[in-house]
């Protein structure tokens, strides 16, 4: 986009901007465990994101994260979010999860007897 811009001078001025279309968009790959695990529980019960979080609202290290589990290279493995029958926790609020950014490494996921919802695409 090129505007042309007058000043009370003799001399006109052209200001050129460009648009990156890149911008403004999330790279999976470029992510950290941390940023995904936070975009994960995004979307679920405040309460619930409150878990994750210290008093002040910031997003505790996943290492310190209730249920997470990480293997001797940092990677999350296990997510053991589950309820036991009878037991109240956080988890019970309803919520939606965005299980599109569960990381890559994660080879035990439970969330079972869960109130929430998501979506997986296997075709990816």
């Amino acid at each position: 986009l090129i505007v042309p811009f007058l000043r009370k001078t003799s001399m006109p001025f052209l200001l050129t901007f460009s648009i990156d279309p890149s911008l403004g968009r999330l790279d999976y790959e470029s992510l950290t465990e941390q940023a995904k695990m936070e975009i994960l529980v995004g979307h679920l019960h405040p309460r619930i994101q409150s878990g994750f979080q210290d008093d002040s609202g910031h997003f505790l290290d996943i290492s310190d994260w209730p249920g997470v589990t990480l293997d001797d290279d940092g990677y999350v493995s296990v997510i053991e979010w589950a309820i036991p029958d009878g037991e109240e926790t956080i988890f019970e609020e309803p919520g939606k999860i965005r299980l599109e950014w569960l990381p890559d490494h994660v080879v035990d996921f439970n969330i079972a007897n869960e109130r929430w919802e998501g979506e997986l695409d296997l075709r990816k």
